[in-house]
């Protein structure tokens, strides 16, 4: 609804009092002023708006709130439950808009799920459904834009579709050299993280190295190869994390934290990084719970799985029979070898008497 003054407004939809401007604005024309005046005139506009949804009508939507007045889109989602879904506001022109994100079921407004932003331009807004938060980011949700005189875009992205391609050599010169996989975040920063990754490796290569030439025999002065290659791509994992098919972004590789310290022989904690030693459950398709009571026993590798306790335990009820046997003999040997002995000492008595 909106008045011709002023032009304030009231975006409504089958549950007009969930909104946050729950004001109905009406246009009063006055005529002539007079004391006596006991009515008044007035009319009311309605206008009804459309949601359009993000992910069938179209991945990137642009909107464009003209006028120096309060000017409102509106749009809608479906966040799933089982993949990572990313919403992205830009302002392309103008200075900011206000973006307000919330379920469609009214009842659920106000305790779950909801966010409001102010997106600046030149910045971009991000809103992630995670691993974390998906119980709250999940179902039918409504995204209403507001602004004055601003333009912009929205886009969304579910699953892979959130994952940007493969970095290469132009935009990531240094973790390009040890590999390249889709990575969960905005292919634009990839520059950006590339040089993290290089800050990264080389403020923990140094501490490698020290403990690796303490104990090096002669003429060693300087870590394997396999250590060199091993360290920047876990620092390229860090900085360009490997998505998953839910278009999640992963920690590193259990294998390249175990890689490490098998050619080298310094573990992370010997090398001051504590908390990210390999038997600890930071690494992905690593050890999955430290908790109270762990042992931190290093997991073993994927080809060294295929030891189950299911074997073991049928190993030890194989030994279990066997010690019992042999207990049972040895106390048949002791009484009998025990008997003779007393018969004798018996009949020696008997002889001295």
């Amino acid at each position: 609804m909106s008045t011709e003054l002023n032009r304030e407004a009231a975006w409504l939809d089958y549950c007009w009092h969930c909104s946050s401007i729950d004001t109905v604005s009406v246009d009063i024309t006055a005529g002539d002023a007079y004391l006596q005046r006991t009515s008044l005139e007035y009319a009311i506009t309605q206008t009804v708006e459309e949601f359009k949804d993000l992910l069938n009508d179209n991945i990137e939507s642009s909107f464009d709130l003209a006028g120096a007045y309060l000017s409102y889109d509106f749009y809608t989602i479906e966040l799933p439950t089982d993949q990572e879904a990313k919403i992205i506001v830009e302002v392309t022109n103008g200075s900011l808009v206000h973006v307000d994100i919330m379920p469609g079921d009214c009842a659920l407004r106000g305790t779950i799920g909801t966010r409001s932003l102010d997106c600046l331009y030149g910045f971009k807004c991000e809103v992630y459904t995670t691993q974390a938060n998906v119980a709250e980011l999940s179902g039918e949700y409504r995204i209403i834009i507001s602004g004055e005189d601003v333009k912009g875009t929205i886009k969304a992205f579910i699953g892979q579709e959130v994952c940007s391609d493969s970095f290469d050599s132009e935009n990531a010169p240094f973790c390009s050299e040890v590999g390249s996989w889709k990575w969960s975040g905005e292919s634009d920063s990839a520059t950006q993280k590339d040089d993290y990754a290089e800050y990264l490796y080389e403020t923990i290569q140094p501490w490698f190295e020290f403990e690796y030439l303490q104990s090096a025999v002669c003429g060693q002065n300087e870590l394997p190869d396999k250590t060199e290659e091993s360290l920047k791509k876990f620092a390229c994992q860090v900085a360009f994390p490997p998505c998953s098919d839910m278009g999640y972004g992963q920690l590193p590789d259990y294998d390249v934290c175990t890689d490490i310290e098998e050619s080298s022989g310094v573990t992370f904690t010997q090398a001051g990084f504590d908390e990210l030693n390999c038997n600890h459950n930071y690494f992905t398709g690593g050890v999955v719970w430290v908790g109270p009571g762990d042992d931190d026993a290093p997991i073993k590798k994927n080809d060294e799985q295929n030891s189950t306790p299911a074997a073991d335990l049928l190993l030890i009820l194989l030994i279990i029979p066997i010690l019992v046997i042999i207990l049972i003999i040895a106390l048949i040997i002791y009484f009998v070898t025990k008997e003779p002995a007393t018969e004798t000492a018996q009949q020696m008595d008997y002889i001295k008497n």
